[in-house]
């Protein structure tokens, strides 16, 4: 098999390759090590490429191959995996996307590394990210992530280099994390499969997040659904956990196809008009999904409101018998931090726990100003105002969650614009622009699987996603249902230009 070829097979079909000795680990790791080396500068996808680390672990693969038992190789023996800057490994350089930890070698593993390199891969690097996970691809500290179908636009946030290096054929598969559509939004911009897993479905370890989600950015659904068969499992002392499958989510896919799902579609988000091209995907998308046998009408959810905390004042009016205009938000109003709506008060629920290292950055000037910031406007939080954030989310998430006692999934856009250029990321303060993330971050508030298939176009060439969302724990509909869309709408041909 030639090169290119290789180098855009799934990662499935790679791991038989090994197994089946036809290609060594070796020469895989070598042959996406040399991609990484010809076409990453004009991208900028990985901050660390693990070259001599990657090289001794396929000569591992290769030996233990040669001397086992084919049949006792895990799944993905000798297959190379990238890992997003945000997560540990063990020996090889973990900076979180910051200047500060330019030269931090973690000693163990996160416990998703440890679950992949249980499953046979090789680490091959660490793909770019924000620092600490905050806004689009662009650190100061390593520079911004470039969209390899135009590298003027950005391959969006927070795992923008994990959907780069899969879109261009530099790893046949990336680790991904996603607390507000850091899956979806990248793999959506890049035309590649992001699947954010249900709360629970992949432990994190027993420090809480109820937002964020490891999992796969992939070509294809089986491979997608393979990578979580990998990474998923409850570890003793997490603080969540989802229902087991039934059985393997490799196995959903390749089982016959369901039909008669109850679907619902929407083209809108709240505080974003979709663009024309976002709005057909999504109506082209729900045609076909009645065409595949299954019941489709036009219905949206409750979204969140976008004060959380007046919904936690309203919320709490109701169980104390108050009339709702008489409970008070926090004392002064609702801090600067807050009023920007949901998406910014998601940032500070996942990003509250970062000042639990901030005594650990050598000086505070390394930091990014975003980070500075949003940082200082975290210290003005009181206790208060912090609960009554977290709980107007819980509330909020009751109301959007009753929707899925009618359908089984509904259908969006993943984003309703397309990757935005690279110099329109930040204002001439250098601060992000709000934007919304309804479409995305609602998922990661109630806690329920969403994935971003490459199904449509822009006009100009540039990749449209659209988001399947389903009930929570049951990624199995929803990987189904992707790989009945991947049948009937292929998109594997697809390659950015000069990849």
């Amino acid at each position: 098999m030639a090169d290119e070829a290789l180098a855009f097979a799934p990662a499935l079909e790679l791991a038989a390759l090994v197994r089946d000795g036809q290609v060594s680990s070796r020469e895989l790791v070598d042959l996406f090590l040399a991609r990484i080396e010809r076409l990453d500068p004009a991208f900028n996808s990985y901050i660390t490429v693990a070259r001599e680390q990657a090289r001794a672990a396929a000569d591992r693969a290769d030996a233990g191959r040669a001397s086992g038992t084919v049949d006792d190789l895990p799944p993905f023996h000798g297959v190379p995996i990238s890992i997003k800057d945000l997560t540990d490994t063990a020996g090889i350089r973990t900076t979180l996307g910051s200047a500060a930890f330019r030269d931090r070698v973690p000693a163990a593993d996160a416990p998703v590394v440890r679950r992949l390199r249980q499953a046979g891969f090789v680490v091959i690097g660490k793909t770019n990210t924000p620092e600490f996970g905050f806004g689009s691809t662009d650190p100061i500290g390593y520079g911004p992530c470039r969209n390899p179908w135009d590298t003027e636009r950005t391959s969006g946030g927070s795992s923008g280099g994990a959907a780069v290096a899969v879109a261009a054929g530099l790893c046949p598969l990336a680790h991904a994390s996603d607390a507000g559509g850091s899956i979806r939004m990248p793999a959506s911009f890049c035309g590649t499969v992001g699947l954010k897993p249900s709360r629970g479905r992949v432990s994190t370890g027993p420090i809480p997040n109820m937002l964020a989600q490891d999992g796969p950015i992939a070509r294809t659904v089986s491979d997608a659904a393979a990578l979580l068969d990998a990474i998923a499992g409850y570890d003793t002392g997490a603080p969540f956990w989802a229902a087991p499958p039934v059985r393997r989510f490799l196995d959903e896919v390749a089982g016959p196809p369901r039909r008669g799902l109850r679907v619902a579609f929407t083209p809108d988000v709240p505080l974003a008009r979709s663009r024309p091209e976002n709005v057909a995907a999504v109506e082209q998308t729900a045609a076909l999904l009645e065409a595949l046998g299954h019941q489709v009408e036009a219905a949206a959810p409750q979204w969140p409101n976008a004060d959380p905390v007046a919904e936690t004042a309203k919320k709490v009016g109701e169980l104390t018998g108050e009339r709702a205009a008489d409970a008070q938000a926090p004392a002064g109003g609702t801090p600067a931090v807050m009023q920007h709506g949901a998406p910014k008060d998601l940032y500070s629920v996942f990003g509250a726990r970062f000042l639990l290292i901030e005594d650990q950055v050598p000086s505070p000037e390394l930091l990014d100003p975003l980070l500075q910031t949003f940082l200082h406007d975290l210290h003005q939080l009181t206790l208060k105002d912090y609960l009554a954030i977290e709980t107007g989310m819980y509330l909020a998430a009751e109301k959007t969650l009753r929707f899925f006692d009618t359908y089984d999934v509904l259908v969006t856009p993943t984003v309703p614009y397309p990757a935005p250029l690279v110099a329109e990321l930040r204002d001439p303060a250098g601060t992000y622009a709000t934007e919304s993330l309804f479409a995305t971050c609602t998922w990661n508030m109630t806690g329920q699987p969403a994935i971003t298939l490459p199904l449509a176009s822009y006009a100009d060439g540039l990749p449209l996603g659209v988001q399947l969302v389903g009930r929570p724990g049951d990624e199995a509909t929803l990987l189904q249902l992707a790989a009945q869309l991947e049948e009937a709408r292929p998109w594997s041909d697809r390659r950015p230009p000069g990849c």
